[in-house]
């Protein structure tokens, strides 16, 4: 039993998707994260499901798949589960031949205080002639919109002029440059709330802003998105769910767990050192045999359910 880590972007075609995955992966392992992939949801060779497989025949059956997003929508909610074999975001199973895998899929960035922090800190100080235009994806649903327009606020209440705008449904960043320039500001901070700014809608977005201007890298390359996404791992994931580092690799002959959508455990373990095994699932689950060795293994296996919403 080992646990893994799948970084999962969106579209391997766009350099700029591929190059926050990259990042992350390095800054995954950097952290001590074991048996880290890369997968893409279309343009690439490393299609999801496949990953999966390749990564369960080297040993790993625990997965935490870690979706490049900004906000929930369909690709986080449904699309990306559903490559992986997933019915939605809050699967937490899915077969690879005839076995059964554990899966735990993440979360998306969404209106974080730590983001919200380091972009403050990143601005520094307000000026009087400069504005924060926070430039996002966008979607005909609102998952997006609120999530770019409460980092907008978090700006504001600093003290910035801000806009929020979006390639995609909603103000466009031509219009959201003269709404900032019609409150005095003559140079705009262009903030990227995105994983990628390099698609053709935002590099078209950006080059419509008149106004004198400064473009942040997007938040997906910045330490603070890496850490976030870095504590969507549980900790005792680092190796093989932290049952070696609680027992010791010869304190345990097997144990074999199978994760179904109502968080039932089935714990098998062959005659042996081990006679007691706690293992907390979240809330506290239990599964005792025997009475002498009490170990406790966080697995931490919990799903949140975003809604149905498109924001990358």
């Amino acid at each position: 039993m080992d646990a893994g880590t799948i970084v999962f972007g969106a579209d391997g075609s766009v350099p700029g998707i591929v190059r926050a995955a990259e990042s992350a992966k390095a800054f995954l392992e950097a952290r001590g994260r074991r048996n880290v992939r890369i997968a893409y949801y279309k343009g690439s060779d490393e299609e999801p499901f496949s990953v999966m497989s390749g990564m369960y025949s080297n040993g790993v059956d625990t997965f935490c798949i870690l979706p490049l997003a900004i906000a929930e929508g369909r690709m986080t909610v449904k699309l990306m589960p559903q490559s992986l074999h997933l019915p939605d975001n809050s699967g937490s199973w899915t077969m690879v031949g005839s076995h059964d895998v554990a899966t735990r899929f993440s979360t998306a960035l969404g209106r974080d205080s730590r983001m919200a922090s380091a972009i403050a800190a990143r601005l520094g100080e307000p000026m009087e002639d400069t504005g924060v235009l926070v430039l996002s994806r966008g979607s005909d649903l609102t998952q997006s919109r609120k999530t770019a327009e409460w980092y907008a606020g978090k700006l504001h209440d600093a003290g910035w002029k801000t806009a929020a705008a979006f390639l995609h449904h909603g103000i466009t960043a031509s219009e959201a440059s003269q709404k900032l320039s019609s409150a005095g500001c003559r140079r705009i901070v262009v903030l990227p709330l995105m994983v990628a700014s390099d698609t053709a809608s935002a590099v078209e977005a950006v080059n419509s802003i008149r106004t004198e201007k400064e473009v942040l890298e997007p938040v997906a390359l910045w330490d603070a998105f890496l850490e976030i996404l870095d504590s969507k791992v549980p900790e005792k994931w680092r190796s093989s769910c932290g049952l070696e580092d609680e027992l010791g690799h010869d304190g345990v002959h097997l144990l074999d767990h199978r994760i179904g959508h109502l968080g039932d455990l089935a714990v098998g373990i062959h005659e042996g050192d081990v006679t007691l095994l706690d293992c907390g699932l979240d809330h506290g689950f239990r599964y005792d045999v025997g009475v002498v060795v009490s170990v406790e293994i966080d697995c931490e296996l919990a799903h949140l359910e975003g809604d149905n919403t498109n924001s990358i």
